[in-house]
């Protein structure tokens, strides 16, 4: 598959194992900048990716905005065949998994990260089954294990999250968790009754009851909590005190605890909400002349304006999230 950048082509191949394709004629992107998160978004009029400050063309990657992530270390994202990619901050392709030889073409890879860690964490699947791999970012990149996806028989298996290094997923109206660190003793326990839409600062925000009615269970120990999602796409910040859904104002996930209102220059529109890498949160408001983009501290919740956008297809795209 080529992976179309700019005017030039970085083809990373299925068959390659593993590492970055220098073999295969790359074309790097110019240098981008995450220190302020990845700012990542795409039009669906044109392909375009926004990300890091630049602007380009990857070509026809399915499910940007639901089977990829924006995290510290860049771009994760799944080729044709499932695959797993990263665009990194110095415009190359790295291929972090090689492409699966029997992939199912029906099955929707998911991919999260861990805030507190630097791990990733993606679904993908083959004819003969589901495997959740865990990759470690950093100096001993690579990697930590692979294993059968947690046994829920259902067919919409989802990453729900990781924390505190423990991966989260969910399907068929529960949600089941590993630790991927405990070697061969590795095995997936039932830890809510219930679809858990997002895991920040051991807070496991539940689509679809109160938190009260949850069973918990699993290996989780010490103060972790249960919160109410408004939404089964809804977002936790990475504190865990808020919750992101459709607006910029943010519900606290504690009953009783004040909300938390971006301050965005004045003006109204349909407000888009997502993430971003670095814990802030980026907010797209669409108005009659065009989209503009906000990225907004959450301590100071303050909002800087840092692009413009005129999407006539549909709406805007944020990577990572389909709200």
């Amino acid at each position: 598959m080529a992976v179309v950048i700019g005017g030039g082509a970085y083809a990373v191949g299925s068959d390659v194992d593993g590492g970055r394709a220098d073999d295969l004629e790359p074309v790097r992107l110019p240098k981008m900048e995450f220190a302020a998160g990845l700012r990542g978004w795409f039009n669906p009029d044109d392909n375009q990716v926004h990300l890091g400050g630049q602007r380009f063309d990857i070509g026809n990657v399915p499910g940007l905005d639901t089977s990829a992530s924006v995290t510290p270390h860049g771009l994760v994202y799944f080729g044709a065949d499932q695959d797993v990619r990263l665009l990194t901050a110095d415009g190359s392709v790295d291929q972090l998994t090689p492409a699966l030889d029997d992939p199912d073409v029906d099955f929707y890879p998911t991919v999260k990260f861990d805030a507190k860690r630097p791990l990733a964490a993606w679904l993908t699947g083959a004819e003969d089954g589901q495997t959740l791999t865990v990759y470690r970012f950093g100096d001993d990149a690579g990697v930590v294990g692979s294993f059968p996806a947690a046994p829920c028989n259902c067919d919409d298996l989802r990453m729900a999250g990781v924390d505190q290094g423990l991966v989260f997923v969910r399907g068929g109206g529960t949600t089941m968790v590993l630790d991927p660190f405990a070697g061969a003793d590795a095995e997936w326990s039932p830890v809510a009754n219930a679809e858990v839409a997002d895991v920040r600062n051991r807070v496991l925000l539940v689509e679809g009851r109160p938190p009260e009615a949850v069973m918990p269970g699993g290996p989780l120990r010490g103060n972790w909590r249960f919160a109410s999602a408004q939404g089964p796409e809804s977002l936790l910040t990475f504190d865990g005190a808020h919750e992101l859904y459709w607006s910029s104002t943010l519900r606290a996930t504690t009953p009783g605890a004040p909300a938390l209102e971006l301050e965005l220059p004045p003006g109204k529109g349909t407000e888009f909400v997502n993430m971003d890498s670095d814990g802030s949160v980026l907010v797209a408001r669409m108005l009659n002349s065009g989209e503009t983009w906000f990225d907004c501290d959450v301590e100071s919740e303050v909002c800087t304006e840092f692009d413009r956008s005129n999407i006539q297809s549909g709406d805007p795209g944020f990577i990572g999230n389909d709200m």
